[in-house]
């Protein structure tokens, strides 16, 4: 999972029929169609690992994504169930060995997901002996993880420029609020 820097909004529709809503500025799903538009997306990670000054050091790779949305209407009829399910598989069928989220262990625990630091997996803007309790990890291949422990840092994808998205979204027609008769 990753996001990028769009310019623009998209509707996702996915093979369950679940719709995801992609918009600029905001945290949401969207998923890498090849491990080639993953190579493009953490170029600037392969270039740190090849020079990184740890002769044993992995670079483990780990896939990271969320935290799922779903409109307040449509919650606790399973949709955020299958997302996470769906996006569990595409991240298997990537090769994916682990993958972290953001978001709350109420919901993500129930699906595998541990509070990361359990792992030893820590996030980068806490100290390291810190519980985050919103930084998750599971393991998609058993013993993926196993003799790693490493420090997160958000991927580059998953910030925006806060200038290029607001003058964007003013790109569009205002719109006007309508009162119309019947309406309080």
């Amino acid at each position: 999972m990753m996001l990028k820097h769009k310019t623009h909004r998209e509707l996702l529709t996915l093979p369950c029929g679940a719709m995801v809503i992609d918009t600029p500025g905001m945290r949401g799903l969207g998923m890498w169609d090849s491990a080639e538009e993953l190579e493009k997306a953490f170029s600037d990670i392969e270039l740190l690992a090849v020079s990184c000054r740890f002769k044993n050091c992995t670079h483990t790779t780990i896939m990271t994504l969320g935290p799922i949305g779903i409109h307040p209407d449509y919650k606790r009829q399973g949709y955020g169930k299958t997302l996470l399910d769906y996006s569990m598989e595409k991240a298997v069928a990537m090769g994916a060995g682990a993958l972290c989220f953001e978001g709350n262990i109420d919901f993500y625990g129930k699906s595998g997901f541990v509070v990361a630091s359990t792992m030893d997996i820590h996030y980068y803007d806490e100290p390291r002996d810190a519980v985050v309790p919103y930084f998750l990890c599971r393991e998609l291949k058993k013993g993926y993880l196993d003799g790693i422990s490493g420090t997160y840092h958000t991927p580059q994808g998953y910030f925006v420029d806060e200038d290029e998205t607001e003058a964007f979204d003013k790109s569009f027609p205002v719109k006007e609020k309508l009162k119309l008769p019947g309406q309080l």
